[in-house]
This record gives structure tokens, sequence and C-alpha cells, in this order.
């Protein structure tokens, strides 16, 4: 059950596009101040691009849109602003997330916690939503968030052969 695993673990509480994520504080490596990223070709909608953070290429997401319906992630025009922080995540895919605003926040007991969320593979990047407060939050999963923004996606096209 999520509650019994979360108690007294750091939240980093993540302001992006009018909503809250929040990441544990010891699944981030580091909060930078925002650069511009390089745009990646062909690249979803959650996928903003790459930028050089603590001497590794990182792919910076955007954890609004990875929770976009498919029909929005089609009609909206990739983001190309320059986000106010990234906060590089620990772990081999060398990712990162696009915010607004960080903020280290004890995590709350999780009583209200939906625990079923992993019930669906669509969903497997989110452990938990609850409440902060007003804030509603989403508790995502790092080792599950490259996976979800690029569903749908084919990462490697496929070449016609000439005739």
């Amino acid at each position: 059950m999520a509650g019994a695993t979360t108690a007294g673990r750091a939240l980093l509480l993540l302001h992006r596009s009018g909503r809250a994520f929040a990441v544990y504080e010891d699944e981030a490596e580091a909060v930078n101040e925002g650069r511009r990223p390089a745009p990646l070709p062909d690249a979803p909608r959650a996928v903003l691009g790459v930028v050089p953070l603590r001497g590794r290429m990182r792919t910076i997401l955007d954890p609004a849109a990875i929770d976009a319906p498919p029909a929005e992630e089609t009609e909206a025009p990739p983001n190309s602003e320059t986000p106010a922080f990234i906060v590089a995540l620990r772990g081999d895919e060398q990712l990162a997330l696009a915010c607004e605003r960080a903020e280290r926040v004890e995590a709350p007991p999780f009583a209200d916690a939906n625990a079923d969320l992993h019930a669906s593979n669509a969903d497997a990047h989110v452990r938990a939503t609850f409440r902060l407060g007003p804030l509603g939050v989403t508790l995502l999963d790092p080792a599950h968030l490259f996976g979800a923004a690029m569903r749908g996606t084919d990462r490697r096209r496929h070449r016609q052969k000439k005739p």
C-alpha cells in the first residue's frame, strides 16, 4: 500500500502549467535554473528536448503534457518556452522535469491517496494522487516517466525501401 512505504520521505513539489506534481526528494539529483532545451525532431509533446546538466545530457519532460489526452497532444504545438527550473532525476535514463517552481515539502499521510492507480499500464508513471491543502498533487514514478512520455510513438522511424 502506498501509505506504508511513503511515511517520512520528503517530496519535491513541482508546479507546471497550473498543476502540481511531486517526486520523492531522494529521486531528484538537483534543481537547476532553466535552460532552453534543444528540440528533438518528431518528439512527442511531453518531450521538450535535451540540455546538458551536471555533465550529462538530460531529456527534459513536461509533466503536464505526459497526462494530456492524445487529442490535445496533436492539436497543441510543442512547448518552446524555457522552463524556469529543471529538476534532474537520478537514474540511468537521464531524465529531468520542467517546472515553474519547485519546493521541498514533508510527505503528508497518504490517507486520501488513490491506491489503485497502478491498475492500468497507462498510469504506471503515477504512484498516487493526494491533496496538499488546496492543491491536487500527482506523485510521479520516475522509473515509468519516459515510457509514459513516449506512449503511442515509435522511437525509431522505419525507413521505406525504394522500389
